[in-house]
């Protein structure tokens, strides 16, 4: 029945059942409506959603203490370049020039892209994590890396062409590469003092350059557990490092010849195409599993 106006008139103008129960409903829908905005919103956040994400480029200037965490040194000067901050999920593209002074990695840092055309980066333990390929390029100044530490390359990097007498790598540096790597230098690759190169299971390493090539010196240790490639030029390359072919690595001289003179303990394949020569030169120790293949020379 409904409620007339003289009925809410005598229950003193409260009113009615229904009128109440339909104000109550309409509080319930707002409130429910609120919860779920406020879940979303709250999800966002916590799931580091990428409408919320940013990418910054820093540029390396120097100066100063030469510390990687000191945001004064970079450009812009807002913050240094680390993945997750001030956001979870911001990231950073890096870019380092010649001419600016030694940087020193302090802490351990990741970064997306990562651009070096010079200079070079001291290291006393920690570890540089690049996300995605980058360019290892040349300049006047390409020591690249000093101390010791770690290098994790998740996507591969391409070092172009090195000067003859300054090496990429001094001392204890560990690189471990995944993706697809490459060295283009026409003058040397070069790893001094006791620097290793892990080659992942996956990965490749292609060695092109229009002349002869040396992988240096005797010291550093290669262990190969993805495709190692001598490919593209006619010249030879030598590698003077201890090589360790692993049971999942696999190692091609398809053009120009590959000489391994620092020795090595294998498990992997090598295959030598024709008009080609592998050499091995040191001591080789050859376990269950190693193979070599080919319609090419071995010596």
């Amino acid at each position: 029945m409904t409620e007339t106006a003289d009925q809410r008139q005598r229950n003193g103008g409260f009113e009615s059942k229904r009128d109440h129960g339909r104000r109550e409903q309409g509080v319930r829908t707002m409130k429910e409506t609120l919860g779920v905005l406020a879940a979303a919103v709250l999800a966002a956040i916590l799931c580091g959603s990428s409408a919320w994400a940013a990418t910054y480029t820093a540029t390396w200037v120097g100066g100063g203490d030469n510390l990687w965490n000191n945001a004064a040194q970079w450009t812009p000067t807002t913050r240094y370049p680390n993945n997750g901050q001030p956001g979870g999920s911001d990231t950073y593209d890096v870019v380092i020039n010649g001419g600016a002074s030694t940087l020193a990695l302090n802490q351990s840092v990741a970064v997306e892209v990562f651009y070096f055309n010079g200079g070079s980066i001291s290291n006393t333990g920690y570890t540089l994590t690049v996300n995605q390929h980058s360019v290892i390029g040349a300049a006047s100044d390409n020591t690249f890396l000093t101390g010791s530490g770690t290098l994790v390359a998740d996507d591969g990097l391409d070092f172009r062409p090195m000067l003859d007498n300054n090496p990429p790598i001094r001392s204890s540096w560990t690189l471990n590469l995944s993706g697809a790597n490459s060295t283009t230098g026409d003058l040397g690759w070069y790893m001094r003092n006791t620097g290793t190169v892990n080659i992942q299971s996956g990965a490749t390493f292609e060695v092109r350059g229009d002349s002869s090539l040396t992988i240096a010196d005797a010291s550093g240790i290669i262990n190969n557990a993805g495709t190692f490639s001598r490919t593209t030029k006619t010249t030879e390359t030598e590698v003077q490092n201890q090589f360790n072919n692993q049971s999942t690595g696999l190692v091609e001289a398809t053009s120009g010849g590959l000489k391994l003179t620092g020795g090595g303990t294998h498990s992997g394949d090598f295959t030598v195409a024709a008009g080609n020569t592998l050499t091995f030169g040191g001591t080789h120790t050859f376990n269950s599993g190693a193979s070599v293949s080919g319609a090419g020379n071995v010596a």
